[in-house]
C-alpha cells in the first residue's frame, strides 16, 4: 500500500499543470497513470506463464527477446482470442483497469485499456520495455502499448520483418528521445477488426492530432535509474 501511495505522489508531481486543465484534471490524470501501472502485473506467475507461452522460445542463442517474439504475443492476444466489452464504469476518476492477469483468467475480454495492459504486461514478462499511450483526440479517448525497438537502425529492420511477415504496407512508430522509436501495438477498429490487425499498424486515434497524451512506462525502474540502456527486440 505504501508503495502504491508513493507512486502516485510521484506521478502527480509529473503531471504538468496547464492554463486548460484543473487541478481536478490533474489529479484525474495521475490516478489513471497509477491504475494502468498497478494494472500491468508482469511478475504475476498467470502472466507471465501465458506471456512465455504465446511468445514462444527465442531464437536468438542468448534467449533473449527477439521482435519474433514480439508479434507471437500481438497475435496470440489479438485474432480470434480477444473480445472487445465497453467499460461501462467511466467517471470523472477514470474508469476501472483491470489487471492482466485477471484479463487472462476471464478469456480474453475488456476494452483498448485492457488490451494495452496484457499486451504491455507480456512483454515486459519476457524482458522488453513498453509504454502504454493514453490518448484523447477528436475520435474521442483511446489506449495503446508500445515495444522500444531501439535506433533508427534497428527501427528499419524491424519494419523490413513485419513487411514480410504481415504483407504490410506501412508500419508505424511513434519517437522517443531524440534518435529512439517505438513500435505501435494497437488494434484497428472499434469494435476491433482483427483481419487487419498487426504489429505496427497506425493506432487508432493518431497522435498527431491528439489534444493529450500521457504515457506509462513499463519496464525496469531499477534499470532505468542505473542509466542502462534499454532492451531492444533482435530481429531474424
Amino acid at each position: 500500500m505504501k508503495r502504491c501511495l508513493v507512486l502516485f505522489c510521484l506521478l502527480i508531481l509529473s503531471v504538468p499543470a496547464t492554463a486548460e486543465q484543473s487541478f481536478w484534471d490533474d489529479l484525474a490524470d495521475a490516478w489513471l497513470l497509477v491504475k494502468v501501472s498497478a494494472a500491468c502485473d508482469y511478475t504475476n506467475p498467470t502472466t507471465r506463464e501465458f506471456a512465455m507461452n504465446a511468445a514462444k522460445p527465442s531464437s536468438s542463442p542468448s534467449g533473449a527477446l527477439t521482435i519474433t517474439q514480439v508479434c507471437n504475443i500481438f497475435d496470440a492476444v489479438t485474432l480470434p482470442h480477444w473480445t472487445y466489452f465497453y467499460d461501462p464504469y467511466r467517471t470523472r476518476m477514470g474508469e476501472s483497469v483491470t489487471a492482466a492477469s485477471d484479463s487472462i483468467r476471464i478469456g480474453l475480454r475488456g476494452d483498448c485499456d485492457d488490451f494495452a495492459v496484457l499486451m504491455a504486461s507480456c512483454i515486459r514478462a519476457i524482458g522488453g520495455a513498453c509504454r502504454i499511450a493514453l490518448v484523447n483526440g477528436e475520435q474521442g479517448g483511446h489506449a495503446f502499448a508500445e515495444v522500444y525497438v531501439g535506433d533508427e537502425r534497428s527501427a528499419r529492420n524491424v519494419r523490413e520483418y513485419i513487411v514480410r511477415r504481415y504483407g504490410a504496407g506501412y508500419v508505424y512508430f511513434d519517437p522517443g528521445d531524440p534518435g529512439t522509436y517505438w513500435l505501435t501495438l494497437d488494434w484497428s477498429g472499434t469494435p476491433p477488426r482483427w483481419a487487419d490487425a498487426y504489429p505496427g499498424r497506425p493506432p487508432l486515434v493518431r497522435l498527431a492530432t491528439a489534444t493529450k497524451v500521457l504515457y506509462v512506462p513499463i519496464l525496469s525502474y531499477a534499470a532505468a535509474i542505473a542509466g542502462y540502456p534499454l532492451p531492444v527486440p533482435s530481429v531474424p
